[in-house]
């Protein structure tokens, strides 16, 4: 028998530490145990954190029967069992074999209009008030960014249904103690997971109809998301049904906007610490005309949208094995949970050189591999609609610093929150928005 991983296992500093400020908790087993450390959390169960490129890799290729759904089981309520999210072995890969060519192949500028305009019309609101909370006001924006693409909609008055519907149901979903199978049981309204129940079943009476409209009107030529997905054909011709368009449409509005607003705020704040990146930026958007499909062309906003989500990336992936691992002279047993750590990674100082510098330049300068840099994952489980996700962000930053100033109230004090599988400003980040002249 092997030595043990070192690690603060099951302690409460460590599990307060990865459901509050995983950053700071990493740093600290880094610095005590090194490069390879266990964290015991309960709902996720024992994990073997790791961020050497080698072992990342490692824990990359892992497919097939090696590996279960690492976190998906989790969230399976809110996603559905048919999300790619939420499927294991055969299934998941059928289902990424199925709709990976569809995000793959999206032409991304056909979006940039929406996009921008929606980023727009929500930052016109915004002028001359003393003082907003901007994250769940930039969460706002991206959310009604993904229904508009992802159904094709032009309706505003469905928009805003469906808009305050998930959002509702995300608000119910909101505590920890949901996730303990034990509780979800549909005792009634008068229950938490019965109330929530009730506002899934509200965003179900929207969504499922909306499916059913765009699979009766499907047109070769349309470009909405849904329409891709639905005319996605397996070898023996056949498609996504609806529960599992349904499942696909919610895992996508779910994660692609919280994410998406996440970044972009960090973006924000991360401009207003670093004058001269915020300079740079400017120089090039004021460089080009009031045109979204120039985003595109834009290197430093790529730049600076890459060193941001190296800078503050969702804090961990996961692998639950399946079956023993040997990882150097550590053994792993089923069903420990290999979790490639992004943040440590992007904080490695063989690999960045001065990691702990806000540089966007690195990335005009090189290219950095999936063992070093992978904010949105990497292997069987990488997100597959990363550059979607990417672009939205870049998009969605060009039409906000390309049209406004953004006076930030205090921004050292933010620091990084876990808001679920992602970190937020703790504070919000209150700012006041002027339109530039």
């Amino acid at each position: 028998m092997g030595p043990k991983v070192p690690g603060p296992g099951l302690s409460p500093a460590a599990v307060k530490g990865f459901v509050t400020t995983p950053y700071a908790l990493y740093d600290e087993c880094k610095r005590r145990y090194g490069d390879v450390f266990r964290i015991t959390v309960p709902g996720f169960g024992s994990m073997v954190h790791v961020n050497r490129p080698a072992h990342v890799e490692i824990a990359h290729r892992l497919a097939g029967d090696d590996v279960r759904r690492g976190t998906g089981s989790l969230m399976e309520p809110v996603f559905g069992p048919n999300s790619i999210v939420v499927l294991d072995g055969d299934r998941h890969k059928r289902r990424r074999q199925l709709i990976g060519p569809c995000f793959r192949g999206l032409r991304l500028t056909a979006y940039a209009h929406t996009i921008f305009d929606t980023a727009r019309r929500h930052a016109r609101r915004w002028e001359d008030q003393p003082t907003l909370p901007l994250l769940p006001r930039l969460a706002e924006i991206t959310h009604e960014e993904m229904i508009r693409l992802v159904f094709g909609l032009d309706d505003e008055e469905t928009i805003r249904t469906l808009h305050e519907a998930i959002a509702q149901s995300a608000k119910r979903f909101r505590g920890r103690f949901l996730f303990i199978k034990a509780l979800q049981q549909d005792w009634g309204p008068l229950t938490a997971w019965g109330r929530w129940l009730r506002t899934k079943e509200a965003v179900d009476a929207i969504v499922y109809p909306l499916i059913e409209r765009t699979r009766a009107g499907l047109r070769d030529e349309s470009s909405d998301i849904l329409s891709i997905l639905l005319r996605a054909r397996r070898d023996d011709g056949t498609g996504l049904s609806d529960a599992e368009a349904h499942d696909e449409v919610l895992t996508l509005l779910a994660t692609g906007h919280e994410n998406s607003a996440n970044v972009v705020s960090w973006c924000l704040l991360l401009l207003e610490q670093h004058p001269a990146v915020k300079a740079r930026l400017r120089e090039e958007l004021d460089g080009c005309d009031d045109d979204p499909d120039q985003a595109l062309q834009l290197p430093y906003l790529d730049a600076v949208v890459k060193e941001v989500m190296r800078w503050v990336p969702p804090p961990e992936h996961y692998r639950r094995l399946a079956k023993p691992l040997q990882l150097d002279e550590y053994t792993l047993d089923a069903p420990d949970v290999l979790a490639p750590n992004i943040y440590l990674a992007a904080r490695r100082e063989d690999t960045w050189g001065d990691p702990d510098v806000f540089r966007p330049e690195r990335f005009l300068d090189g290219t950095f591999g999936g063992r070093q840099y992978f904010p949105f994952g990497g292997g069987m489980r990488k997100c597959i609609a990363d550059a979607f996700g990417h672009y939205g962000v870049k998009m969605t930053l060009y039409a906000l610093c390309k049209g406004w100033d953004f006076a930030l109230h205090d921004p050292t004090r933010e620091t990084p929150r876990r808001q679920r599988l992602s970190v937020v400003p703790a504070q919000g980040l209150r700012g006041s928005v002027r339109a530039r002249a």
